[in-house]
């Protein structure tokens, strides 16, 4: 979710990695790349069984492949790790 400036995003954000909640921080991402990641982009498995790779739009991904690609783009990622595999969302 994107949020401004005068919503306390920083604070918000401190009190998340604080409670030890995965963040991804997109920010400061180019909105186009935000968009094309949202809605081309895999959605995470969060309660879903992820689907076989290659991921891409309308299947699941588990969280740490779908971060790896905002990663990538140039978020901020907190409380995720980096995936073992190769396996990267299809665009």
């Amino acid at each position: 979710m994107r949020m401004a400036p005068a919503y306390g995003c920083e604070q918000v954000k401190a009190c998340c990695i604080a409670a030890g909640l995965p963040v991804i921080d997109s920010r400061l991402v180019a909105f186009e790349d935000v968009v094309r990641l949202a809605v081309r982009g895999p959605m995470a498995a969060v309660g879903e069984e992820a689907s076989p790779p290659p991921y891409h739009a309308l299947s699941y991904t588990p969280l740490a492949v779908l971060a790896n690609a905002y990663r990538a783009a140039g978020a901020e990622v907190f409380k995720i790790s980096v995936p073992a595999g190769p396996a990267t969302p299809q665009e």
